[in-house]
């Protein structure tokens, strides 16, 4: 892993950056000597050109959004290249997985061999959420070196922040902004306790879901401002079970608060929490429910489940399972209702493989005795439980061992 160096808290306000977008969550703090970023031409979808001195570098930055992320992107833009009539051949020779305080940034380089001659390439594939940032350039085969320490340096200027909305007037800012430039109101709830949590990862609370909302074909109404101030202080007490890097890695943009969650669809039953990562990153939750602490650990584990490909079928998972058995994608029931299937730790879990290790591993969050003692006489929930366990140490290392007997109750 490859530290990603951000000019953060190094440059002084009155220091403009060579490039930002708050639409678009994204800053280019400075510019290497020699590199200047001419606006793109007529008709361009480029976010800005990239020239060094007597062209001897060239390239492009483009905003994309939608799926895949990082890595997914840097392979499907590879796949063109090498498919381009331009193109004779495409080596890659290094690749970085960059580790920013936020985010996921993949760095690659090939050598580029054209009709006219061979290039050196360097590309940066940064994502947040939804929206990955694409910064390709090249130079000549011969002055490769230099241009290669200029892009490495211009690479390590890129930002991407979550973008945040004013709940009061609409407003955009980059994630972790204190107050709205607009109508000055604060983006961060009152509550000091979640405060913190909201800024250090750019998650915005929304205690007014007006503007936010529908998220898809995810509706809701605003609940009464005590409920939803009142709950503040309690999510932050279940963040704290989690390690930094457990946020860090999800990368979920926005909690929205609410009541009575509906669907376009109709639905078996009634919906408490919405876990969306595609087209947004964001969270829907009831505050009202009475069930709604474990269904924000029920949640929280849909963000690792997707992020890998957006894929939720999990054989590995399924194979677990009693000879025979099928999931039911009809079943719908209140989260953490027991199930007297074995192998269940409730009736949900019989919903689907991304809802059975949703609600196991919101049950160990939330009960780890009860996932004990219903595990003793049931060899596969025991299967499943050291199984979700090696799944969210893959996924966040620290949530190992120690971990789980730090927060056991």
């Amino acid at each position: 892993m490859i530290a990603l160096t951000i000019a953060l808290g190094i440059l002084q306000p009155s220091d403009p950056p060579a490039f930002e977008n708050e639409e678009l969550g994204i800053v280019l703090r400075r510019l290497p000597a020699g590199i200047k970023l001419p606006p793109p031409g007529e008709g361009s979808k480029a976010l800005f050109d990239i020239v060094g001195e007597e062209k001897k570098i060239q390239g492009v930055a483009h905003h994309i959004a939608g799926w895949p992320r990082g890595r997914g992107r840097a392979d499907s833009w590879e796949a063109l290249v090498k498919k381009d009539a331009n193109t004779k051949s495409l080596l890659r020779t290094r690749e970085e997985v960059l580790t920013p305080p936020l985010g996921e940034a993949v760095r690659r380089e090939w050598v580029w061999e054209k009709k006219d001659g061979r290039a050196g390439m360097l590309g940066l594939f940064f994502s947040r959420g939804d929206r990955t940032l694409i910064l390709i350039a090249f130079a000549p085969e011969e002055s490769w070196e230099q241009a290669r320490a200029t892009l490495i340096e211009l690479t390590e200027q890129v930002e991407m922040h979550h973008v945040w909305m004013c709940q009061a007037c609409g407003g955009k800012a980059m994630g972790g902004t204190a107050t709205c430039r607009a109508c000055k109101r604060s983006f961060f709830p009152r509550d000091d306790r979640i405060r913190e949590f909201s800024r250090k990862f750019e998650i915005q609370i929304v205690l007014d879901p007006s503007r936010f909302m529908p998220v898809g074909d995810v509706a809701g109404d605003e609940p009464a401002r005590r409920d939803a101030e009142a709950f503040c202080p309690m999510l932050a007490r279940e963040v704290k079970k989690y390690p930094d890097e457990f946020f860090r890695r999800t990368d979920f943009g926005r909690i929205i608060l609410c009541q009575n969650i509906r669907f376009g669809r109709p639905m078996a039953g009634k919906v408490l929490a919405f876990a969306m990562y595609h087209p947004e990153f964001v969270m829907v939750i009831d505050v009202t429910e009475k069930q709604k602490f474990a269904t924000i650990h029920h949640e929280f584990f849909h963000f690792v489940d997707f992020l890998p490909d957006y894929e939720t079928k999990d054989a590995q998972w399924t194979a677990l399972n009693a000879k025979g058995f099928r999931y039911d994608p009809a079943l719908w029931a209140e989260a953490l209702l027991d199930s007297k299937v074995k192998g269940f730790i409730s009736e949900y879990s019989r919903a689907s493989e991304a809802e059975d290790k949703a609600e196991l591993f919101a049950c160990l969050m939330m009960d780890q005795k009860r996932a004990r003692v219903r595990s003793r006489d049931d060899e596969i929930l025991a299967r499943k439980l050291a199984r979700l366990k090696e799944i969210v140490r893959d996924f966040c290392p620290k949530m190992d061992g120690e971990h789980w007997k730090s927060i056991d109750r």
